[in-house]
């Protein structure tokens, strides 16, 4: 059976929820969070769904150095439990990452 992500939006007119969007997925859903413009999801990795066009793509950047700790975390034989916003300003954003067996703080 495979395990998926089901996007819904109300549609007035039909006065019920439709699909908007499908994605399939290694892992069952283990956690979320809403941001403003995006959806963060854990599953087998951390992703992150733009809510205008949908696009998916891995939240965490493997280019990104600071991020290695977390990185290794989401990449050693262990997923995601928990997603928290810890801190926002202008020009970052903050995410406590709590993954079975660890946590890191981005």
């Amino acid at each position: 059976m495979p395990n998926k992500i089901t996007i819904l939006r109300y549609n007035e007119n039909l006065n019920k929820y439709c699909i908007r969007k499908e994605i399939e997925t290694l892992e069952p859903c283990s956690c979320i969070h809403l941001t403003s413009y995006s959806v963060i999801i854990g599953t087998n990795k951390l992703y992150e769904i733009e809510m205008k066009q949908f696009v998916l793509e891995e939240f965490l950047d493997k280019n990104d150095v600071s991020l290695a700790s977390a990185v290794f975390a989401a990449s050693s034989h262990s997923f995601p439990i928990a997603i928290m916003q810890v801190a926002s300003s202008l020009q970052k954003e903050e995410y406590l990452l709590c993954f079975h067996g660890a946590s890191h703080s981005l």
